[in-house]
């Protein structure tokens, strides 16, 4: 982890093509001190994870572009994200935890 975050502060992409949605869990997220970076579809996740590795991937599972379960799987393909846990996330699980 960065030296620039605390100890127990995650790093998160939230890959959600409502925004309404990603920023519920941004919101949800950052409350409990974790950094959280955001992406619209599958595609831009990829190019974000370019520049920077986060400690979770959590993505919407229907998403243009690229859905979650293909974003899964390159993530899963390349060598130097393959070790990042991806949850997939769906609209009912955001509703139950807000």
């Amino acid at each position: 982890m960065d030296n620039e975050f605390d100890s127990h502060r995650m790093k998160i992409l939230v890959v959600e093509d409502n925004h309404t949605q990603a920023e519920y869990l941004r919101h949800f997220l950052e409350k409990s001190g974790d950094h959280v970076i955001t992406a619209s579809n599958g595609i831009e996740a990829m190019e974000q994870l370019q520049f920077e590795l986060p400690d979770i991937i959590l993505t919407d599972v229907m998403m243009p572009e690229m859905n979650g379960l293909d974003l899964c799987k390159r993530i899963k393909n390349t060598p130097e994200t393959a070790d990042i846990p991806v949850i997939l996330v769906t609209y009912d699980s955001v509703r139950k935890v807000l």
